[in-house]
């Protein structure tokens, strides 16, 4: 028993791609290292309304660096006493202008200002009289760059995080008009309304429910628009549920087929299940029983909403299993069981789940509920 353990611990280590569908992404060399974010980095994008032709953009490398936003108010005050000294650079109102602004983890300021002039005059006649005519929006970049909890899960995810806050604006000096211009409110509700439900628009893709000025390409900011990559992954989780009036703590190791698409997920998992029961004997002595089921399992992870806040999620999941190996007489012979659906919690990380033991062609049915702790 202890060598098939050890075999199949190894065989679980083992992840691998089924279908390579991502092409490599070239890396970022001399300026970009320090100016531009990485697109495989981008997780989110979310796009804002924000009045008379101008807009907003936020894209963040995860979920919670949101909370960077929280006070957009102090964030440009803060940008516009620095520039105050590149005043004259952005003088000129006919050119676009680019400004790249980055905030290390150390509270240092890197600053890029790009100016590009038009191929060709534009004017518009007023009265007669020509006046000049711009046509490209500035664009001012704002980057932060955040370090996460050292312990936070999973531990890959513990290196530094780049977040980007864009104005495209009709006038650099625009920029003025949106400090305490109700950004502060507007990302707060952002935070806690982005994982609500989303309306698919067609021309804007999708937009907030309660916000139509909060638009994405897909539910939740998710920079998603094709399908991602199909990998065959090890699985391990820890349950604690019950049997009758039993505690009935379990594990699960096998195999989970990932299908990644648009907006939804797919899996389909394979793995074996013992299950603990204690008791004493006739003397006193302590005793523990396995009883091991096999599970087929299958699921899927829509990206359009979730509940309480986002707090929670429904687990459209379904895993039926099979008694393999029997100790005791807790479990009847070819008792089977069946789960449909659970709340996902935790960032899906923890999910409460309800089920069926069913024996003796359904004649016997027990209904049991288990906390899975996945790995």
């Amino acid at each position: 028993m202890k060598r098939i353990f050890f075999l199949l611990m190894l065989f679980l280590s083992i992840k691998a791609p089924l279908f390579a569908q991502e092409a490599a992404t070239r890396p970022l060399r001399g300026a970009e290292k320090t100016f531009e974010l990485a697109p495989e980095k981008i997780k989110q994008r979310f796009w804002i309304d924000i009045g008379k032709g101008n807009r907003l953009r936020l894209e963040l490398q995860e979920e919670e660096d949101i909370d960077l936003f929280n006070n957009v108010d102090s964030l440009l005050l803060v940008f516009l006493n620095d520039m105050k000294i590149f005043k004259d650079s952005l003088a000129d109102m006919l050119p676009a202008y680019r400004v790249d602004y980055v905030v290390d983890t150390q509270g240092r300021k890197k600053i890029r200002i790009q100016k590009f002039r038009p191929a060709a005059s534009s004017f518009v006649l007023d009265e007669g009289e020509p006046a000049a005519l711009k046509l490209e929006q500035d664009t001012i970049n704002i980057i932060i760059v955040s370090k996460p909890d050292p312990l936070s899960f999973p531990r890959w995810d513990r290196g530094l995080h780049y977040s980007r806050l864009t104005f495209y604006l009709n006038q650099y000096q625009d920029i003025v008009n949106y400090v305490t211009g109700g950004l502060n409110a507007k990302m707060s509700w952002l935070q806690k309304n982005q994982n609500t439900y989303w309306v698919h628009d067609r021309e804007q893709g999708y937009h907030a429910k309660k916000d139509f000025t909060i638009t994405s390409a897909m539910p939740k900011g998710s920079v998603r628009t094709d399908n991602g990559l199909d990998y065959l992954g090890s699985t391990i989780y820890f349950n604690a549920g019950n049997y009758k009036n039993y505690f009935v703590p379990s594990f699960g190791l096998g195999m989970t087929a990932h299908l990644d698409r648009v907006s939804t997920n797919y899996t389909i998992a394979v793995l074996w299940e013992p299950n603990f029961l204690f008791s004493r004997d006739a003397k006193g002595a302590f005793q523990t029983y396995r009883n091991d089921f096999l599970d087929l399992t299958y699921g899927r992870a829509s990206n359009h909403s979730g509940f309480l806040g986002g707090i929670a999620s429904f687990n459209p999941s379904m895993t039926l299993s099979y008694l393999i190996h029997r100790e005791g007489d807790y479990f009847d012979k070819n008792t089977f069981r069946l789960s449909v659906g659970g709340v996902n919690l935790a960032k899906d990380d923890l999910v409460l789940e309800p089920g069926m033991y069913f024996n003796n062609f359904f004649r016997g049915v027990t209904p049991y509920v288990r906390v899975c702790i996945k790995l």
